[in-house]
């Protein structure tokens, strides 16, 4: 019974007590409202001890989610680590020092051979000097040559600047200078180097006596810029954050991306290893991506470029390749891009049209006929 209350009968309720004094009424007082404070203490402690258990499982779901989440790229991140050291190939040539005007960067060049002219082969984006390793080694035998890597494919510095089609052509020149590797030369652009081989020979007419254009990109392809390419480009990205993690390294255990990129043409088997290794490091999609990017302004680069003159050039079109190939033949249609090649073969009065039977890379899938319309340009050269 509450104190100071008594049952009265009539009512059927509990009533005050009338026969409390004054000083036990105010006793009774003090106790309920201290135990009206005792209580209402208690229940703000159940409410904060409630509110702290649902704190302390929300901070352990989201401790676990991050765990989840991080220890993937934990592990990826050491296989990264532990792989890199034995993946350091040796360049195939040197390693030169060039001064740009926003720095000094190393670059691969790797020439053999003798005699003049010099071929220049310059590659497609995502590729370099390996690829034009086992059709170097044929045209070495007749003249001499150098293959190269773009700045961040390779053994080449990564360099921050823009990649438009004047850059990399002003790049090679300077990385040509810096070697001593005299003029002239005769340039082989594949695919996008194919817009690299025409600025050159623009910028430094001197020193360009023939041109080879492989597949090569033009800006008619390009304008409008395919959302093709945007695409690709949202890729590398997102292939650029994840390599540092192993998992471009351990998707491609899985999915093979050279044989992607390359259209499954064949390196050989010497260098597939040392082509993994380049596209396992961030540089190499965030070159590629900037590349991609670079190609908007093409068009405009390009728009008053002028012509080969009586140059000796070759164009090689490849005719047997897929739709959905990478990466020239994804834009507008198979046969613009077939239309394209024929206006760069008017580009010269002295020029030849080859049709490869070939995808994208005629140089892995049919070197002989590739070296065979270098050999018909270096002799119209000299």
């Amino acid at each position: 019974m509450p104190p100071g209350m008594v049952y009265d009968p009539k009512l059927g309720k509990m009533v005050p007590d009338p026969n409390l004094t004054p000083d036990e009424k105010r006793k009774i007082a003090q106790q309920r409202k201290a135990q009206e404070k005792a209580e209402k203490a208690a229940k703000r402690a159940l409410r904060k001890k409630r509110k702290g258990s649902c704190a302390s499982r929300l901070v352990t779901i989201l401790i676990l989610l991050i765990l989840i989440v991080a220890t993937p790229l934990l592990i990826g991140y050491v296989y990264q680590l532990a792989s890199a050291p034995n993946e350091n190939f040796t360049p195939l040539g040197q390693i030169i020092p060039v001064r740009m005007d926003n720095g000094t960067y190393n670059m691969h060049l790797h020439c053999t051979g003798g005699g003049s002219p010099t071929v220049i082969l310059d590659a497609d984006i995502g590729a370099w000097s390996v690829h034009w390793a086992d059709v170097q080694a044929e045209i070495a035998k007749f003249t001499r040559v150098c293959s190269y890597d773009r700045a961040g494919y390779g053994w080449s510095d990564r360099n921050p600047a823009p990649r438009t089609v004047q850059r990399m052509a002003t790049e090679l020149y300077l990385l040509l200078q810096a070697a001593d590797e005299e003029a002239p030369y005769i340039f082989v652009g594949h695919g996008v180097a194919g817009m690299t081989a025409r600025v050159f020979t623009q910028s430094f007419p001197d020193d360009v006596e023939g041109v080879v254009l492989v597949d090569s990109l033009s800006e008619t392809l390009l304008n409008p810029y395919p959302a093709v390419l945007s695409q690709q480009i949202t890729f590398y990205r997102l292939a650029e954050f994840f390599a540092p993690w192993g998992t471009v390294r351990l998707l491609d255990q899985v999915a093979g991306y050279d044989n992607w990129l390359l259209q499954g043409a064949t390196l050989s088997p010497e260098f597939k290893p040392v082509f993994r290794a380049g596209y396992y490091k961030p540089a190499y999609w965030e070159t590629a991506w900037a590349e991609l990017d670079g190609l908007k302004s093409a068009p405009t680069e390009l728009a008053n470029i002028g012509g080969l003159g009586d140059r000796p050039l070759v164009v090689m079109i490849a005719t047997d390749r897929p739709n959905n190939s990478f990466p020239v033949a994804n834009f507008p249609a198979p046969n613009a891009s077939y239309d394209a090649q024929q206006l760069l073969a008017r580009m010269s009065t002295n020029s030849e049209l080859v049709e490869a039977q070939t995808a994208h890379y005629v140089h892995l899938q049919n070197p002989t006929l590739f070296v065979i319309a270098v050999q018909n340009v270096v002799e119209k050269a000299k």
